[in-house]
């Protein structure tokens, strides 16, 4: 930089300018030769060379088939089999808007929350600490309990589900202060959204249009990226351009089995609202024409071919009574308005918007049903919950400018109290999560007392933290402790303590009380048990009951020995547990010492 002191301008190098721009309007796609090396076109089966691309010179891939002309065409899904209003009708479907409705409530009742995303590595203590205190948590909140200054989240969250389920079609409107901070998110009508493409059929990327609100079926106002949040669910390419554009909602899925089910909703209805005396037929004298009875016929058919009303009529065809005698009148079959189509019907209505059809369908076993329930919502609900985390993270990281921060939706949260309950026990009798961690679950205070604060289990004489339960001790489902057994010689130091102790050409363990290698084998045992061999390990503490005075046995304890204090399984009961803890601090303290 120079500088001129006579006029005082100030001399930049425009070096560093160019190269920026440069950069800026860099390809971001450079197509290789036409051509491929070591190719001989005059060598006999040569592959020959390609065909050379018929694109422009510097073309570069387009995402699909785009039509010339695309952004003229300001309608949405133009070419689909279905239009958006459509989709709504279809919605409207009784069974349909049943599922709908479930999806909604199940979604806006679970537990969210703003928080940091978590750092690879980092420990749950390292990361709830980190957040303590974070303004843009605390900010980012507060703006989601209302995110349009109207509805609170519940009913904003309703408003993107609708237009998502029916016509996958999920947008809301990013409304900034002249400083760029975001201030409200309302919802738009999707249907009223047309897509612009680029060149190469992708959205365009500010400060171009990407989208256009029409009005009364014209444009009305276009808008960018930044200022609309358009996020389709599932985009399924089907050999037209809309469907390279517009999302395939489970609506759509669906339109052939809701349209039979609205027809056969209408054959319902019709049998209820619609003729005088359903399904009779009534028999003509004889001996009329049958020129007449064709006639008849062929009014007859023309008249209920695809018509549900008049089917439920009076009908009257030729008879063959004796003159004289009452007309005959024939009730056809009744109508069957419920078969087993209805079950499969409901079954398939229900997988495809992600619910449980359980509370529809005849009951089974209790138990069996109410396990199959739980697991079809929480599958079934799992894809939406995406969804919705992936629209609220592109406002917060993408329109907030909060790259670092996430909302978290707790999809597995049981409703049910008791079921949550008994959830909730199970983690602390097994040791999962402390008494204190289950309360902050609940919405409650934490316990002063330090035992919350620490893992157990809940056996039958009560809770036992971990640190106090002996080590190699088996745990059964019940709670139950069983302590490890004692620790019994190999074979080969039992046969050595009793062949060193056997007299030449004497064979077998000696006898009861005799010598053997300057030490004694005991004799009887009180509770039958085998008699512990010479060289084994020696049992002391609270053994068979008996209570050794551990600091008198500090003196006989080195570094190396081989004994180990153990519990009889009849006195497993808290307060040896906590005798046997003392114990083992001091023996591991001894230790330390020699």
């Amino acid at each position: 930089m120079a500088k001129n002191n006579n006029s005082g301008i100030v001399i930049r190098p425009l070096g560093p300018i160019v190269a920026a721009l440069a950069q800026y309007g860099q390809r971001l796609f450079n197509p290789p030769n036409s051509t491929i090396r070591n190719i001989d076109p005059a060598q006999w089966g040569s592959p020959l060379q390609p065909v050379a691309p018929l694109g422009p010179p510097g073309a570069s891939p387009r995402g699909f088939d785009i039509w010339p002309g695309q952004n003229l065409i300001y309608t949405p899904r133009a070419d689909a089999e279905f239009s958006a209003l459509d989709l709504r009708e279809l919605s409207t479907y009784p069974l349909a808007r049943i599922c709908i409705e479930n999806i909604k409530d199940i979604l806006i009742s679970a537990p969210v929350a703003i928080q940091l995303k978590k750092k690879a590595g980092e420990t749950k203590a390292e990361h709830v600490k980190r957040m303590k205190g974070d303004e843009s948590i605390l900010n980012l909140s507060r703006f989601f309990e209302r995110p349009d200054r109207d509805h609170d989240w519940g009913e904003w969250l309703r408003l993107l589900l609708e237009d998502m389920l029916a016509i996958d079609a999920g947008c809301c409107l990013i409304r900034k202060t002249f400083s760029g901070q975001v201030v409200e998110c309302p919802p738009l009508r999707g249907d009223s959204i047309v897509r612009y493409i680029d060149n190469n059929g992708w959205t365009p990327m500010p400060p171009d249009p990407a989208y256009a609100q029409n009005w009364w079926g014209l444009p009305y106002v276009d808008l960018t990226t930044d200022q609309l949040v358009y996020r389709p669910r599932n985009i399924v390419p089907r050999g037209t351009t809309s469907s390279q554009l517009y999302g395939m909602s489970p609506t759509e899925q669906l339109s052939t089995e809701i349209e039979i089910g609205i027809k056969r909703l209408a054959f319902v209805l019709m049998y209820y609202t619609e003729g005088s005396v359903p399904g009779v037929l009534h028999i003509v004298p004889k001996g009329t024409p049958p020129d007449t009875i064709d006639q008849a016929m062929r009014w007859m058919n023309s008249e209920l071919s695809g018509d549900l009303a008049k089917r439920r009529q009076w009908r009257m065809i030729q008879g063959f009574n004796e003159p004289g005698k009452d007309e005959q009148i024939v009730f056809a079959k009744e109508a069957l308005l419920s078969d087993p189509y209805d079950e499969l019907h409901m079954r398939r209505i229900a997988f495809g918007y992600g619910v449980s059809p359980q509370r529809l369908l005849k009951q089974m076993n209790r138990a069996s049903a109410e396990q199959a329930d739980a697991a079809a919502e929480l599958e079934g609900s799992r894809p939406y919950f995406v969804w919705v985390k992936s629209f609220v993270d592109t406002i917060i990281q993408r329109k907030f400018n909060l790259p670092d921060y996430e909302i978290v939706i707790d999809a597995s949260r049981e409703p049910d109290p008791k079921v949550q309950a008994e959830t909730i026990t199970m983690y602390v009798s097994k040791g999962i999560k402390t008494p204190n961690q289950a309360r902050e679950e609940l919405g409650d205070d934490p316990d002063p007392s330090p035992m919350a604060n620490k893992l157990g289990i809940i056996t039958a004489t009560g809770f036992v933290p971990l640190e106090l339960i002996p080590g190699g001790a088996t745990i059964d489902e019940k709670g139950n402790i069983t302590p490890a057994p004692l620790l019994q010689p190999n074979k080969g130091e039992e046969n050595n303590a009793a062949s060193s102790g056997n007299q030449p050409g004497k064979k077998g363990k000696p006898a009861a009380g005799e010598e053997s290698g300057g030490g004694k084998v005991s004799g009887g045992n009180p509770n039958g048990k085998e008699a512990r061999a010479e060289g084994a390990p020696e049992a002391f503490g609270f053994a068979a009951g008996a209570v050794v005075d551990v600091e008198q046995q500090l003196g006989k304890v080195s570094v190396h020995d081989t004994r180990r204090a153990v519990i009889h399984p009849g006195r497993a009961a808290p307060q040896t547990i906590l005798a046997r803890h003392k114990m083992e601090r001091i023996l591991a303290r001894s230790r330390a010492i020699s």
